[in-house]
């Protein structure tokens, strides 16, 4: 019983760390209106860019390797600009987290899930804008099951993406090692 409730005791300590972690980053990110800006406003140029290479696409053969290569690059881009805009992210709060860390106030564990879960509605706002415009301006199939299936990919290739340089950032020294890190992934 003493066991179980010290377990009990830990579990809530960490959530409550978690909780107030996820409100702490949110609330940070939050705040930096420009860079959010800029995030929607290159996922809106390259959909842009992109729906001007590849729309107006015929039905035949060539139309199949212009499908092929739009979804090649469209999943390259948006993988890419979520890593790198997580990659950033950690280095910067790394001096601030291993000294929390050490005086026991959480877990690097519960930092990252924090970090994780803050960073994501501002990661996948940009890749949702880009997906809501690019499916229809390539004319791709208008079934509402395709254009879901569409979306749900490019919103869980962005959460592993995300997941991939939050990773990379937690082990890097620096932004310079980390970027380094992710460009090859």
């Amino acid at each position: 019983s003493q066991s179980q409730s010290s377990c009990f005791s830990l579990i809530h300590k960490n959530f409550e760390s978690y909780l107030l972690l996820v409100w702490r980053c949110f609330t940070e990110s939050r705040r930096d209106v420009a860079t959010q800006r800029i995030r929607i406003f290159i996922a809106l140029f390259f959909c842009l860019v992109v729906g001007g290479l590849y729309s107006n696409g015929d039905s035949g053969q060539s139309s199949i390797y212009n499908r092929a290569g739009f979804f090649f690059f469209i999943s390259i881009n948006q993988g890419y600009s979520a890593v790198t805009s997580a990659v950033n992210v950690l280095v910067r709060e790394k001096v601030i987290v291993n000294r929390e860390v050490t005086g026991n106030a959480y877990t690097f564990l519960t930092y990252f899930l924090a970090k994780f879960t803050s960073e994501l509605p501002f990661t996948l706002l940009p890749t949702l804008c880009f997906s809501l415009i690019m499916y229809w301006l390539v004319d791709l199939d208008p079934s509402a099951s395709n254009y879901g299936m569409f979306i749900f990919i490019l919103l869980e290739e962005v959460i592993c993406a995300l997941s991939l340089g939050l990773a990379v950032s937690a082990f890097a020294p620096t932004v310079e090692a980390a970027m380094a890190i992710s460009a090859p992934l």
